[in-house]
């Protein structure tokens, strides 16, 4: 995989499988990865289709990486569920026969929702992610930078995210080295100890 020369651009629909699939390489074992390829690209489909969604991929010779966000993700999240409930229902029950604990997730995820902030001129960085194949060259820091850019462009003056502080030193000394500082620790819903990160978007200015 070459990722000497790469471009950072919106996604077409036409990419959400290559999205997918790169999700699923990075985040084995995840709640949203559980829960299969229809459910999951029928999400980013949702969310690439929203127009004031920051979503963004880098390319090489294909998609290396894609990080996304928007303002208000507890209630995008919310309505995306409730509108698909059938769908979130038949992928639950497919995914408790290979992970049992995914029922307990289902019903402990919108009390994590409920734990985030949403205050105006805030945007939600959801999901940021790189191909393993092609890890260790600066992709995740490329695509981060350009999705501040583009948030100060839309008149956001912070980025929010949260990340397991448990087993997860490479993620939180990536969004350290990034601008970002931890503001809070929570425990989610199932347990799961969460960082709290927030990035100032005024350097930028």
């Amino acid at each position: 995989m070459n990722t000497n020369e790469t471009h950072i651009c919106r996604p077409s629909v036409d990419d959400l499988a290559t999205i997918y699939e790169i999700h699923k390489r990075a985040f084995p074992g995840f709640f949203l990865t559980a829960l299969g390829p229809v459910f999951l690209k029928g999400y980013y489909r949702a969310m690439l289709l929203k127009k004031d969604t920051i979503f963004l991929v880098e390319r090489a010779d294909e998609i290396i990486g894609f990080a996304c966000g928007l303002e208000d993700a507890a209630s995008f999240n919310f309505k995306y569920m409730k509108k698909n409930i059938k769908q979130l229902a038949f992928s639950v029950c497919l995914a408790v026969t290979q992970r049992p604990s995914i029922l307990f997730r289902v019903f402990t995820r919108p009390q994590d929702a409920r734990k985030q902030p949403h205050r105006l001129g805030m945007i939600h960085l959801l999901s940021i992610a790189v191909d393993p194949k092609a890890s260790g060259h600066g992709t995740g820091s490329r695509l981060l930078e350009a999705f501040k850019t583009e948030a100060l462009k839309r008149s956001f003056s912070e980025v929010y995210l949260t990340t397991d502080a448990n087993g997860n030193e490479k993620a939180n000394a990536f969004y350290l080295k990034n601008g970002f500082r931890k503001i809070n620790s929570h425990s989610s819903g199932n347990g799961r100890l969460m960082n709290e990160y927030i990035c100032s978007l005024n350097h930028l200015k």
